[in-house]
């Protein structure tokens, strides 16, 4: 890579304090925002949302699916014009869709975290799927990551989740 790819990372809980400093350690540029105040942040923190995405390539949404939406669209506007935005929150394949329509054509990235991300951080098993998820591959494949391209459907990769769990905690029960 010629260049540092920065990556904005919205949500630093466990799982985006987690990504985040493993994307740093692996030579990204990251910047995080969180709406609680990080005491230790595992990445720079801005003062803003719409700060953190302003000059990033690539955006993680890392918060709750019950946000997203308005995430999405309170950053929208603030994207450069070729970022990606990637949205790692559960939630069901129409979500994703709805989401995808919010973000600049082309752009929307559906990652569904297949692990919980406590033990690999960043090399967690991730399935992609959306508009921008050849060009999320191709950005991202310098770094050691465990991602699977699902397709260039937003909400493949959420419904490829939910087969797993169902199918996982139904083999428990």
């Amino acid at each position: 890579m010629s260049e540092k790819l920065r990556i904005a990372v919205i949500g630093l809980g466990e799982a985006g304090s987690l990504i985040a400093a493993g994307l740093q350690k692996q030579g990204a540029e990251v910047i995080g925002y969180d709406t609680a105040k990080i005491k230790y942040p595992p990445v720079p923190i801005a003062a803003s949302a719409v700060e953190a995405v302003q000059d990033a390539d690539v955006v993680f949404s890392i918060n709750s699916a019950t946000v997203s939406i308005r995430v999405a669209q309170q950053l929208e506007p603030h994207l450069k014009a070729d970022a990606l935005y990637c949205d790692l929150n559960t939630g069901t394949p129409s979500l994703k869709k709805r989401l995808a329509q919010i973000a600049p054509e082309g752009s929307f990235v559906d990652v569904a975290v297949m692990m919980p991300v406590a033990e690999l951080a960043e090399k967690t098993p991730m399935a992609v799927a959306g508009p921008g998820a050849k060009l999320f591959m191709d950005l991202l494949g310098d770094f050691d990551l465990n991602l699977d391209y699902v397709s260039d459907v937003a909400g493949d990769a959420a419904n490829r989740e939910l087969l797993r769990s169902m199918l996982t905690k139904g083999m428990a029960a």
